[in-house]
């Protein structure tokens, strides 16, 4: 559904985007200048959000 075919101020279906899988790119994305204990806290975290996306996927 495009912008214009929805209601105003209906929101898009959730469905339609890939919220893990954006948030760990915008995590991995924030790295530079981080110190090295933040940066394996991100990627530990970029890496539990990846493999939830990979579940959902796997389910269907």
């Amino acid at each position: 559904m495009s912008e214009s075919d929805r209601p105003f101020g209906q929101m898009p279906d959730a469905s339609a985007f890939d919220w893990p899988g954006d948030i760990a790119e915008l995590l991995e994305g924030e790295m530079k200048g981080k110190t090295a204990a933040e940066k394996r806290k991100r990627e530990k975290l970029a890496r539990e959000l990846r493999a939830m996306e990979e579940r959902r996927k796997a389910r269907g």
